[in-house]
């Protein structure tokens, strides 16, 4: 099978043990000021991050296969402290260190990918995803909901795999 149709395949997979959670999430969703208020619920805890872990080992496979060791490290990285946020409870400080150690593992992850294949249109997602963590950060220390702005955080950083894996694929020979 050719590399082009592995990474295909793999990125169906990923979108969907991405999308799994989210959809849990959304529909147990009730007013809650935060994405954590509804992952630190038992149920949802225990679904997002069995789904986490298999997105995580489908990452994996998938940057073992583009030969990226960087992203490997900064995958697994992720998922820690992204199990990490679903399993300390948000009222503790280490779940805010965590979140925020969380949301920076992102953005480096694009930051490298963009300058590593050199995608320069790829910029605006990184702002956006920049903006967004400020929105995130001064919300929470302000007490305001900041729901919509977590889950939007998460549909840029899909959106930005899926435009790189696009360009990478395109450009496999």
């Amino acid at each position: 099978m050719e590399s082009k149709d592995k990474l295909n395949g793999l990125l169906c997979l990923l979108l969907l043990c991405y999308s799994i959670p989210i959809f849990f999430v959304c529909k147990t969703y009730n007013e809650n000021n935060t994405l954590s208020n509804v992952l630190n619920k038992t149920d949802i805890c225990n679904i997002v991050s069995v789904f986490m872990l298999s997105m995580c080992i489908v990452t994996l496979l998938y940057e073992h296969i583009k030969n990226d060791k960087i992203n490997v490290y900064l995958i697994i990285s992720l998922l820690l402290f992204i199990q990490g946020i679903i399993h300390i409870d948000e009222n503790k400080i280490w779940h805010e260190i965590v979140t925020v150690f969380a949301l920076f593992i992102v953005v480096i992850y694009m930051i490298y990918n963009t300058f590593k294949y050199k995608y320069n249109m790829l910029w605006l997602y990184i702002i956006l995803g920049v903006f967004l963590i400020w929105r995130i950060i001064t919300g929470h220390l302000n007490g305001k909901e900041i729901f919509k702005e977590e889950v939007s955080f998460l549909v840029i950083f899909a959106l930005f795999f899926i435009h790189s894996h696009c360009l990478f694929v395109k450009s496999i020979k």
